[in-house]
Protein backbone atom coordinates (compact mmCIF):
# COMPACT_ATOMS: atom_id res chain seq x y z
CA UNK A 1 0.00 0.00 0.00
CA UNK A 2 2.91 2.11 -0.21
CA UNK A 3 4.80 4.22 -2.42
CA UNK A 4 8.03 2.84 -3.61
CA UNK A 5 9.17 4.92 -6.50
CA UNK A 6 9.00 8.28 -7.61
CA UNK A 7 5.92 9.48 -8.12
CA UNK A 8 3.54 12.72 -8.00
CA UNK A 9 -0.30 13.07 -7.77
CA UNK A 10 -1.50 15.89 -9.91
CA UNK A 11 -3.94 18.56 -8.88
CA UNK A 12 -7.25 16.87 -10.29
CA UNK A 13 -9.55 19.14 -9.10
CA UNK A 14 -11.25 16.26 -6.75
CA UNK A 15 -9.95 15.37 -3.71
CA UNK A 16 -7.46 12.28 -3.24
CA UNK A 17 -9.00 10.25 -0.11
CA UNK A 18 -6.50 8.27 2.00
CA UNK A 19 -8.55 4.77 3.24
CA UNK A 20 -5.59 3.78 5.28
CA UNK A 21 -1.94 4.36 6.17
CA UNK A 22 0.40 5.51 3.17
CA UNK A 23 3.70 5.31 3.71
CA UNK A 24 6.37 6.89 1.16
CA UNK A 25 9.72 4.29 1.95
CA UNK A 26 11.92 2.04 -0.50
CA UNK A 27 15.22 0.98 -1.25
CA UNK A 28 16.06 4.02 -3.56
CA UNK A 29 14.70 6.68 -1.46
CA UNK A 30 11.35 7.14 -3.00
CA UNK A 31 10.00 11.22 -3.67
CA UNK A 32 6.45 11.66 -3.67
CA UNK A 33 5.32 15.15 -5.06
CA UNK A 34 2.50 16.61 -4.64
CA UNK A 35 1.37 19.11 -7.02
CA UNK A 36 -0.03 22.59 -6.03
CA UNK A 37 -3.59 23.07 -5.47
CA UNK A 38 -3.96 19.32 -4.14
CA UNK A 39 -6.35 18.06 -1.76
CA UNK A 40 -5.41 15.51 0.12
CA UNK A 41 -8.39 13.97 3.00
CA UNK A 42 -7.90 11.35 5.19
CA UNK A 43 -9.90 8.46 7.11
CA UNK A 44 -10.15 8.34 10.68
CA UNK A 45 -6.87 7.25 12.61
CA UNK A 46 -5.24 6.81 9.04
CA UNK A 47 -1.28 8.97 9.01
CA UNK A 48 0.59 9.97 5.87
CA UNK A 49 4.24 9.38 6.54
CA UNK A 50 7.47 8.87 5.32
CA UNK A 51 11.28 7.16 5.97
CA UNK A 52 9.58 4.75 8.67
CA UNK A 53 11.57 1.34 7.24
CA UNK A 54 13.57 2.57 4.49
CA UNK A 55 14.68 6.14 3.36
CA UNK A 56 11.73 8.16 1.51
CA UNK A 57 10.36 11.60 1.27
CA UNK A 58 7.32 13.98 0.33
CA UNK A 59 7.48 17.24 -1.48
CA UNK A 60 4.43 18.87 -0.93
CA UNK A 61 5.22 22.87 -2.43
CA UNK A 62 1.90 24.97 -3.16
CA UNK A 63 1.39 28.69 -3.83
CA UNK A 64 -0.10 31.41 -1.96
CA UNK A 65 -2.88 31.87 -4.64
CA UNK A 66 -2.92 27.21 -5.21
CA UNK A 67 -2.25 25.76 -1.41
CA UNK A 68 -2.39 22.01 -0.64
CA UNK A 69 -4.79 21.14 2.36
CA UNK A 70 -4.50 18.02 4.30
CA UNK A 71 -7.76 17.43 5.85
CA UNK A 72 -10.47 15.19 7.64
CA UNK A 73 -12.58 12.90 5.72
CA UNK A 74 -15.81 13.56 7.81
CA UNK A 75 -18.59 15.37 6.63
CA UNK A 76 -18.68 17.26 9.78
CA UNK A 77 -15.08 17.46 10.95
CA UNK A 78 -13.50 17.68 14.07
CA UNK A 79 -10.14 17.99 15.90
CA UNK A 80 -8.18 14.62 16.07
CA UNK A 81 -10.30 12.99 13.18
CA UNK A 82 -6.96 11.44 11.32
CA UNK A 83 -3.76 10.72 12.48
CA UNK A 84 -0.67 12.48 11.21
CA UNK A 85 1.66 13.56 9.19
CA UNK A 86 4.54 11.25 10.40
CA UNK A 87 8.26 12.21 9.27
CA UNK A 88 10.43 8.80 10.41
CA UNK A 89 14.18 8.85 10.93
CA UNK A 90 14.94 7.48 7.31
CA UNK A 91 12.66 10.54 5.57
CA UNK A 92 15.12 12.56 2.96
CA UNK A 93 16.39 15.90 2.71
CA UNK A 94 14.05 16.54 -0.53
CA UNK A 95 11.18 16.44 2.12
CA UNK A 96 9.44 20.21 2.44
CA UNK A 97 5.95 21.53 2.60
CA UNK A 98 5.02 24.81 1.54
CA UNK A 99 1.62 26.68 1.08
CA UNK A 100 0.12 23.87 2.83
CA UNK A 101 -2.28 23.76 5.39
CA UNK A 102 -2.83 20.73 7.77
CA UNK A 103 -5.78 20.32 9.87
CA UNK A 104 -8.27 18.21 11.95
CA UNK A 105 -5.37 15.71 12.26
CA UNK A 106 -3.58 14.97 16.06
CA UNK A 107 -5.24 12.25 17.85
CA UNK A 108 -6.56 13.19 20.95
CA UNK A 109 -5.37 9.58 22.77
CA UNK A 110 -2.18 9.45 21.58
CA UNK A 111 1.03 11.03 21.99
CA UNK A 112 1.52 12.39 18.40
CA UNK A 113 1.22 15.89 16.66
CA UNK A 114 -0.71 16.85 13.67
CA UNK A 115 2.65 17.01 12.05
CA UNK A 116 4.96 14.15 14.24
CA UNK A 117 8.57 14.46 13.61
CA UNK A 118 10.65 11.37 14.81
CA UNK A 119 14.42 11.00 14.52
CA UNK A 120 14.64 13.38 11.64
CA UNK A 121 16.32 16.51 11.49
CA UNK A 122 15.96 16.85 7.00
CA UNK A 123 12.81 18.38 6.32
CA UNK A 124 11.51 21.85 5.98
CA UNK A 125 7.92 23.46 7.01
CA UNK A 126 7.28 26.71 5.70
CA UNK A 127 4.52 29.29 4.86
CA UNK A 128 2.30 26.81 6.36
CA UNK A 129 -0.73 26.71 8.66
CA UNK A 130 -1.22 24.04 11.15
CA UNK A 131 -4.86 24.44 12.64
CA UNK A 132 -7.44 22.09 14.80
CA UNK A 133 -5.07 19.22 16.09
CA UNK A 134 -6.58 17.25 18.50
CA UNK A 135 -3.14 16.85 20.08
CA UNK A 136 0.11 19.21 19.72
CA UNK A 137 0.65 21.29 16.45
CA UNK A 138 4.24 19.92 15.46
CA UNK A 139 5.22 17.06 18.21
CA UNK A 140 8.53 16.46 17.94
CA UNK A 141 9.09 13.14 19.57
CA UNK A 142 12.88 12.97 21.13
CA UNK A 143 16.53 15.35 20.81
CA UNK A 144 16.83 13.39 17.91
CA UNK A 145 13.55 15.22 15.99
CA UNK A 146 13.43 19.05 14.47
CA UNK A 147 13.68 20.88 11.25
CA UNK A 148 16.33 22.25 8.29
CA UNK A 149 13.63 25.17 8.69
CA UNK A 150 10.43 26.29 10.04
CA UNK A 151 9.34 30.06 9.07
CA UNK A 152 6.18 32.12 8.37
CA UNK A 153 3.67 29.76 8.93
CA UNK A 154 0.82 29.50 11.91
CA UNK A 155 0.06 27.63 14.37
CA UNK A 156 -3.77 27.98 15.88
CA UNK A 157 -6.52 26.31 17.45
CA UNK A 158 -4.08 23.28 18.35
CA UNK A 159 -5.64 21.21 21.46
CA UNK A 160 -2.09 20.56 23.61
CA UNK A 161 -1.11 24.08 22.10
CA UNK A 162 1.42 24.88 18.82
CA UNK A 163 4.64 22.64 19.43
CA UNK A 164 6.07 20.32 21.78
CA UNK A 165 9.91 20.06 21.56
CA UNK A 166 13.41 19.23 23.28
CA UNK A 167 15.60 21.79 24.57
CA UNK A 168 18.55 21.29 21.66
CA UNK A 169 15.98 21.65 19.19
CA UNK A 170 14.11 24.85 20.37
CA UNK A 171 16.32 27.19 18.25
CA UNK A 172 14.32 26.18 15.28
CA UNK A 173 11.42 28.18 16.22
CA UNK A 174 11.13 31.23 14.60
CA UNK A 175 9.55 34.89 15.06
CA UNK A 176 8.40 34.94 11.69
CA UNK A 177 5.69 32.62 12.66
CA UNK A 178 2.84 32.62 14.83
CA UNK A 179 1.94 30.37 17.92
CA UNK A 180 -1.73 31.68 19.32
CA UNK A 181 -5.20 31.16 19.35
CA UNK A 182 -4.42 27.99 20.64
CA UNK A 183 -5.81 26.12 23.58
CA UNK A 184 -3.03 26.43 25.40
CA UNK A 185 -0.70 29.76 24.30
CA UNK A 186 2.71 27.71 25.15
CA UNK A 187 5.89 25.95 23.62
CA UNK A 188 6.00 23.03 25.33
CA UNK A 189 9.70 22.44 26.57
CA UNK A 190 10.53 18.80 27.50
CA UNK A 191 12.94 18.16 30.12
CA UNK A 192 16.11 17.63 29.18
CA UNK A 193 19.82 17.12 30.95
CA UNK A 194 23.20 16.14 29.62
CA UNK A 195 23.33 15.77 26.53
CA UNK A 196 20.09 15.92 25.94
CA UNK A 197 20.34 20.03 26.78
CA UNK A 198 21.38 22.93 25.01
CA UNK A 199 25.17 21.80 24.62
CA UNK A 200 25.80 24.71 22.21
CA UNK A 201 25.08 28.12 21.77
CA UNK A 202 21.60 28.77 20.50
CA UNK A 203 19.03 31.52 20.62
CA UNK A 204 15.46 30.78 21.90
CA UNK A 205 13.51 33.50 20.12
CA UNK A 206 10.24 35.63 21.15
CA UNK A 207 7.56 33.70 20.02
CA UNK A 208 4.83 35.60 21.88
CA UNK A 209 3.63 32.99 23.47
CA UNK A 210 6.14 31.80 26.79
CA UNK A 211 8.22 28.50 26.68
CA UNK A 212 7.08 25.84 29.21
Amino acid sequence: RGVTANATWVALGVPYILQNDVEVDGASGPLLTIQAGTTIKLNSQTEFYCGYNNPGGISAVGTASSPILFTSNVATPHAGDWKDIGLYNGTTNSTQFAYCTFEYGGPVDQTNGEIYVSGNKLAKLDHCTIRSSGNYGIDFADINSSLVSFNNSTLTTNTLGPVDIYPPNVAILSSTSTYTGNTIDAVIVEGGTGTNGVIANATWNALGVPYI
